[in-house]
């Protein structure tokens, strides 16, 4: 369907691009990484997103142009571009009016969705959306600036986990290094990606790590963020992106999950896996999505409860590894 996404953008002319909530490094690289193509190549373009953009991708350029208030965006739009948006719910809930009649294109990586959109390209083996736009810019032979580049390999940068995971394609790798072809400086990337939180940030962490669990005979690790714990280090929501992480590092854990509090009794919840589980299939029994190695939720309960929920749904899930699963993640 990469056709006629092309066509879409070449027929455009005035367009609206955002991606999902509460959105991660992909959602907001390739949401600029769009803008940039199409403003390149002359088209009209605004970016919109309810959410606040999240610390570490405020160096991107074009992030303050991001309009996060829709009544602020006058006009009409003939497209409205959706990136890295599995479920129509995960869409913004308030769009400019200007969009209500435009014609939506989707482009997504994953592999649990929604049918919505009028026309939608997907590619589940692609490592990010970023990935997917740098591909799109090579089909239509459009220009692509050193910022479009940076944005798109934020994205991709990032949905691999810093090229660790296994999405981590050796076309993903040529991708990478077509964007630094294009003016990408790897380092100042990852500085400003990973190594540029403010002292607090450690301060909420450490907390965080206290709240430890390992269950399921070491192979299932829990984390909690309360709002408490927030306050308490004046720290934002986008301070505990990776935290997730932290438990999938233990030696024996397959999956590793972090319970984030929204409001009293509502949960957001973040899975990652090492490989052998299919965490994005856990996540859609419980309402989410995502991808094999990592997803999300929403539960509203007890955190007890979801704790227990979740556990169950883990330990089954490990009961299903078969003897090779294990033995191709294993370390020893």
């Amino acid at each position: 369907m990469i056709e006629h996404a092309a066509r879409a953008l070449e027929e455009g002319r005035r367009f609206l691009v955002t991606s999902h909530l509460n959105p991660d490094g992909d959602a907001v690289g390739s949401m600029l990484a769009m803008a940039h193509l199409l403003r390149d190549n002359g088209k009209e373009a605004t970016t919109y997103h309810s959410d606040p953009m999240p610390g570490p991708y405020l160096f991107l350029a074009g992030i303050d142009e991001v309009v996060s208030t829709p009544e602020l965006i006058r006009g009409e739009y003939d497209t409205l571009v959706v990136l890295d948006v599995g479920e129509r719910e995960r869409i913004p809930a308030v769009l400019p009016a200007g969009a209500d009649r435009a014609r939506i294109v989707v482009i997504d990586h994953h592999r649990h969705h929604g049918d919505y959109g009028d026309i939608v390209w997907r590619r589940p083996d692609a490592s990010a959306v970023g990935e997917m736009i740098a591909e799109l810019a090579r089909f239509l032979g459009w220009k692509v600036s050193k910022d479009c580049a940076e944005c798109a390999y934020v994205a991709v940068l990032t949905d691999t986990g810093s090229f660790r995971y296994s999405s981590t394609t050796s076309a993903c790798l040529e991708t990478a290094a077509w964007l630094v072809s294009h003016g990408v400086e790897p380092w100042k990337v990852a500085s400003h990606v990973y190594e540029s939180w403010p002292a607090r940030r450690m301060r909420l962490l450490g907390d965080v790590l206290r709240t430890l669990e390992i269950e399921c005979e070491g192979r299932l690790a829990t984390l909690v963020v309360t709002k408490q714990a927030l306050a308490a280090h004046q720290a934002s929501v986008d301070m505990t992106e990776g935290f997730v992480n932290q438990g999938r590092m233990i030696d024996g854990v397959e999956v590793s999950v972090l319970f984030r509090e929204r409001d009293p009794d509502t949960f957001r919840l973040s899975f990652r896996s090492r490989g052998s589980v299919d965490v994005g299939v856990i996540a859609h029994q419980l309402g989410g999505g995502g991808h094999p190695n990592a997803a999300g939720a929403t539960a509203t309960g007890k955190l007890d409860e979801i704790r227990a929920i979740v556990a169950d749904l883990v330990s089954r899930a490990l009961d299903e590894i078969t003897p090779d699963d294990e033995s191709r993640w294993s370390r020893h």
